[in-house]
């Protein structure tokens, strides 16, 4: 399980940051056996995306693995960064019930902290 780092609040109306990394991108995905999926009734409402019956064909938590496959792309690791309007694309393809392809792509910004000009 990956860490959930500190928690702080930064303010970014000021001039102190700047972008470092456009669109940095994690991706991950896991093939299923019997995916049989909720009615069509059921579309929209939370967790419509999740089997009723499924065996996964590796391992299932894709939103871990994806998340690690961004930070391996950028580290942030001891850098004053961090991710910022992380956003995901969260796609099924389901082959007559028979079995799904689950793929999980993850996009984020890089925001680099600067020493704000001392006065």
């Amino acid at each position: 399980m990956m860490s959930r780092g500190t928690v702080q609040e930064v303010t970014l109306n000021q001039k102190n940051f700047r972008i470092v990394k456009s669109h940095v991108e994690g991706e991950a995905s896991c093939f299923h056996l019997f995916w049989l999926d909720h009615p069509e009734r059921f579309v929209g409402l939370m967790y419509s995306t999740l089997p009723v019956v499924s065996i996964p064909l590796g391992d299932p938590d894709v939103y871990e693995r994806a998340m690690a496959d961004l930070h391996s792309k950028h580290d942030l690791l001891g850098k004053a960064q961090v991710l910022h309007n992380i956003h995901e694309e969260y796609v099924v393809t389901n082959y007559l019930w028979v079995f799904a392809d689950v793929k999980l792509k993850v996009f984020a910004d890089v925001i680099e902290f600067v020493e704000e000009p001392r006065s």
